[in-house]
């Protein structure tokens, strides 16, 4: 039988990988970070803030998380560094319109 705590653990290691992948696939224009710093209200960023804590200051945890969740997946800390660093300037700098 699976606890609460257990599920939620789960669910945190697959948000952060699916957070990671949808970022690689997708941001590589920046089009996505720049839609998120448009966004209403403080949404950019926490977004930037929470790219920055996870990706950056706890990598090498979340790397070490989603690798042994995911047989497949092989990221390492610098990959989540480079990709959430990347992503939380483009939100808090977006280019000048």
């Amino acid at each position: 039988m699976r606890t609460r705590r257990g599920e939620s653990a789960s669910k945190a290691v697959s948000d952060v990988y699916d957070t990671y992948r949808l970022v690689t696939a997708n941001d590589g224009d920046g089009s996505v970070a720049y839609a998120i710093a448009s966004a209403p209200q403080d949404v950019g960023p926490w977004c930037a803030d929470a790219l920055t804590e996870t990706f950056v200051e706890e990598g090498a945890r979340w790397a070490r998380r989603i690798n042994a969740a995911f047989a497949a997946a092989a990221v390492t800390p610098e990959d989540l560094e480079v990709v959430g660093s990347l992503a939380a300037e483009r939100i808090t700098r977006p280019p000048p319109s």
